[in-house]
């Protein structure tokens, strides 16, 4: 992907909230997920025991799994519905 598909600039203009979920065998290395995550302002600092430094943002890597994986994985509906509250 060249430069158009550059969306950086974008990804913390959004306004809803975001899972991220990937695999750590998956097809990008975790790494670029948790870029992803703190362009969102996810993982920039502590939480706070009350979770007011929290984003409404989620990320998640799941052990052993790639992209095409995880959906049968065990994890996946137990790290959606918190979310999907």
């Amino acid at each position: 992907m060249g430069p158009e598909f550059d969306w950086t600039a974008d990804i913390p203009t959004l306004e809803c909230p975001v899972l991220l979920i990937c695999g750590d065998a998956d097809m990008f290395p975790p790494r670029h997920g948790a870029d992803f995550f703190a362009l969102l302002g996810g993982g920039l600092r502590d939480g706070g025991w009350d979770s007011s430094g929290m984003t409404a943002h989620r990320f998640a890597v799941f052990p052993g799994m790639t992209h095409s994986t995880l959906m049968s994985s065990p994890l996946l509906v137990p790290s959606l519905l918190p979310f999907l509250g």
